[in-house]
């Protein structure tokens, strides 16, 4: 067990294998006003790929970032409209033609 000295590096050690897991990095960032907003500054190494984040407190008071995805389906959506406009219509009458299904016991 790690002794509890006032060292900060060993106290930061200390937060990073109780609450994040030996392997998680920490880092010490800025906060800052934003117009009328705070700010925290985003280190490079946990930059997010999003626009929007879901942020709430947990039960101990730590404040939490998850990623929101993006429109979920828009990725499908823009596929669909590189087929051709009678796409469906021949998927639907090569269904037509298949052969009934079997009955199965």
């Amino acid at each position: 067990m790690l002794p509890l000295q006032s060292d900060h590096k060993t106290l930061q050690d200390l937060h990073s294998r109780v609450y994040k897991g030996a392997d998680m990095p920490t880092l010490i960032s800025r906060v800052f006003m934003n117009g009328n907003s705070q700010a925290v500054r985003i280190p490079q190494e946990f930059r997010l790929d999003t626009s929007r984040v879901e942020i709430y407190r947990n039960a101990d008071g730590d404040l939490v970032l998850h990623p929101v995805a993006t429109e979920r389906g828009a990725t499908l959506l823009k596929a669909l409209q590189a087929f051709d406009p009678n796409f469906a219509d021949l998927l639907l009458a090569d269904r037509q033609d298949a052969p009934p299904m079997q009955d199965r016991f």
